[in-house]
């Protein structure tokens, strides 16, 4: 290392030494907050058209909206995993849409969100009874 590398080396720390003085001393750990985003759903519905339901989602912060599973239910109980979509990955809000063969019973639906940091969120939950 040469002379002037020393110097340049020892302003540098000097500099940040002294900027950390600066700080105020009753900043703690409940001083900052952080806001930490997620994926959410804005409306989850339901439909039957021509012998098909349709699910149709829209999910604010979507960037972060790893996957989707779609979930039935015949009780609205207990759920079983139907299908998964994966997310887009566009920026903020995004429209989805799942469809099978239309039900022959009352059939309930949910969807469990998994964002990109395995936080999970379910949506409401939605039935569609067969036309009569």
């Amino acid at each position: 290392m040469t002379k002037y590398s020393l110097i340049l080396i020892t302003v540098i720390l000097f500099g940040v030494t002294n900027s950390l003085r600066a700080l105020p001393t009753n900043v703690g750990p409940s001083s900052f907050q952080f806001k930490v985003y997620s994926a959410q759903f804005v409306s989850v519905d339901v439909a039957i058209e021509n012998n098909k339901v349709f699910i149709d989602w829209s999910v604010a912060e979507n960037q972060l909206a790893y996957q989707f599973e779609i979930e039935t239910s015949k009780d609205g109980k207990n759920f079983r995993t139907a299908a998964i979509i994966f997310g887009t990955d566009m920026p903020a809000k995004a429209n989805y849409r799942f469809f099978e063969k239309a039900v022959t019973q009352k059939t309930f639906y949910r969807i469990k969100l998994v964002d990109k940091s395995q936080k999970v969120e379910y949506s409401q939950v939605v039935a569609v009874s067969p036309k009569q």
